[in-house]
């Protein structure tokens, strides 16, 4: 090849890169997977009868590996919006309450587990703050949409609540770092708390001390996060 031949062939190399550094500038679009451990616990548990006087073992909270899947795009001034879809998460909750049986006075112990299976539809804002042109801290805010299913039993697995499912309105917040590796993929961690809103079970199929379906479980569920993220421009 003779020099003018090379001197074509480098503008040649040289244009096409530069439109593919152009086009990778103009990712606005992103695609996210995160992995994340699911902290869950109830709060604000009222009492499951009109027989029961107090809880005497609050429930511990759950931990499980759960996931999320998102798109988002960026937007002027360092923000972002992005869509999110979490996975179900199901857990379960061990109390013990005691409550008194009416027939006689006497004052008993009342094991009853509760059984949660949630998952969320989101709408996140997020604010970058760059640290330099590789890493940023961020923070934002989510509203969306909780779906709780919960059932649960006393005593024995054939002492069962119904199930019974709570549409509810949930809201986030997050602290996160980034750090970009190239135009194309972005890695993130970050922790995350999440009000998933209220959860009820159904009444009781099994028959109490006074023969009534008047025992059901209420409480409200929060959730925790510290998640790895996977961001893919497009």
């Amino acid at each position: 090849m003779n020099k003018y031949g090379f001197t074509a062939a480098a503008v040649l190399v040289a244009g096409f890169a530069g439109a593919v550094q152009a086009a990778d500038a103009n990712k606005d679009f992103y695609a996210s997977v995160r992995l994340q451990n699911a902290h869950q616990e109830v709060a604000g548990q009222q009492a499951y009868s009109p027989r029961a006087l107090n809880i005497t073992r609050d429930p511990s909270a759950t931990d499980k590996l759960a996931g999320s899947l998102a798109v988002g795009r960026h937007l002027p001034g360092d923000w972002r919006l992005e869509a999110e879809y979490a996975l179900p998460t199901s857990s379960t909750f061990d109390t013990q309450w005691r409550f008194v049986n009416p027939n006689n006075g006497s004052i008993n112990p009342s094991r009853n587990v509760v059984e949660t299976r949630a998952q969320r539809l989101m709408l996140n804002a997020y604010k970058d703050f760059p640290l330099n042109q590789f890493f940023s801290l961020y923070a934002g805010l989510g509203l969306g949409l909780s779906r709780i299913s919960a059932n649960g039993y006393q005593g024995t697995t054939a002492r069962r609540f119904a199930q019974s499912t709570s549409n509810n309105l949930a809201w986030s917040a997050t602290l996160g770092m980034d750090w970009r590796l190239n135009q194309t993929y972005t890695l993130g961690a970050g922790y995350r708390y999440v009000d998933l809103g209220k959860y009820q079970t159904g009444s009781n199929l099994f028959s109490n001390v006074v023969g009534r379906r008047d025992e059901q479980h209420r409480g409200r569920l929060n959730e925790q996060n510290l998640f790895a993220e996977l961001r893919i421009g497009f």
